[in-house]
């Protein structure tokens, strides 16, 4: 009779990938609590007495999570092959990562003539001002997914997302990433985009996912009404997709001049996050993943820019430079030939 108190089940836990891969289905509420259980390095024999199971069923749970290469074994232990961070370590880096976002923030503000005088030149200039339309362009195009895809190009503080190839994902590569904490943890903002049936037009959508601990429904409908369109065939191309979404919709040249300055101001962020490697090395030294796993820096990395740039953002919306859509969310369909962020070609 198991007599070991479960700590586990009343873990507040959330999980994130960033990449290509689907492991969800491997993860049930008893397989994230065991494999917090691996990251406290607890005896296997424990473990199945604290789960109130037997040592063979136990290792029944862990193998899906072995095939799926979120575990591995090490000699007579399991250990994830992931970033795991407990409660007291998310606060710490969501209060340092508030400080890499003004700073982020402050560089971008000594950038916005440059910004602006492109934007002025893009048609949706006739309608609507940068600060209306900069939660994506700014937001999302140059602090979010502009951000991650240099430091995916430079290779230095975020290496290439590694592989977790699993039975029905032989390909899958991804980051991933365990938090104790709050949804906020994960980041406020994220980008969706849909591959259009015209070649290399996408729909984008930024925003917050939750609000106030419940679902944006907005933004699912909206997201959900781009794909009926789609799937229905409504729209001729790209332009009546944009027009019956009254979406902003930048052409091929337009979507051109905004990656150059994506680029542009996207690797001067990346200059800056550079020099505070020293700060970011030692504090994920301070992290108990950070002694047994061999690729978790790139997806601390990952998941640190996640609630960096989201503090930026804020920042520069006190600074009246972004107004925020009053949904929390903003939509653009864009002309691009390369991936975007952390699907960036090497």
């Amino acid at each position: 009779m198991n007599t070991t108190s479960n700590i586990y089940e009343n873990k507040k836990t959330y999980l994130s990938l960033a990449g290509s891969g689907d492991p969800w289905s491997y993860l049930t509420k008893t397989r994230k609590d065991i494999i917090n259980s691996l990251h406290d390095r607890i005896p296997l024999d424990e473990v199945a007495n604290i789960f109130n199971m037997s040592l063979d069923d136990l290792l029944t749970e862990i193998k899906p999570l072995s095939d799926s290469s979120l575990v591995k074994k090490e000699g007579n232990e399991y250990l994830p092959t992931f970033l795991i961070v407990n409660l007291d370590e998310t606060k710490l880096v969501y209060e340092h990562s508030k400080e890499m976002g003004k700073v982020l923030a402050d560089h971008t503000i000594s950038k916005w003539s440059e910004i602006d005088a492109v934007f002025e030149k893009l048609s949706i200039s006739e309608n609507s001002s940068l600060k209306d339309q900069a939660f994506m362009l700014v937001g999302s195009r140059i602090l979010d997914i502009g951000l991650l895809g240099e430091l995916v190009k430079d290779g230095n503080l975020l290496k290439v997302a590694p592989l977790r190839s699993s039975l029905t994902r032989p390909d899958a590569q991804y980051y991933f990433w365990m938090i104790e904490g709050e949804l906020k943890h994960l980041g406020k903002y994220g980008q969706e985009e849909i591959d259009l049936p015209w070649s290399n037009w996408y729909y984008l959508n930024f925003g917050q996912s939750w609000l106030n601990g419940q679902r944006n429904e907005a933004r699912d409908k909206t997201e959900k009404k781009c794909k009926d369109l789609v799937k229905l065939d409504r729209a001729r191309d790209s332009l009546e997709l944009a027009e019956l979404l009254e979406i902003p919709l930048l052409n091929e040249e337009e979507s051109k001049n905004w990656l150059k300055i994506t680029e542009k101001i996207s690797k001067s962020l990346l200059e800056v996050m550079k020099g505070k490697e020293e700060s970011l090395k030692l504090l994920f030294q301070n992290l108990e993943s950070s002694r047994y796993t061999n690729n978790s820096f790139g997806e601390f990395i990952c998941w640190y820019t996640h609630l960096a740039y989201p503090w930026a953002i804020d920042f520069l919306i006190e600074e009246t430079l972004i107004n925020i859509p009053s949904e929390h969310y903003s939509e653009l369909i864009i002309h691009r030939k390369e991936p975007d962020g952390l699907l960036t070609k090497l």
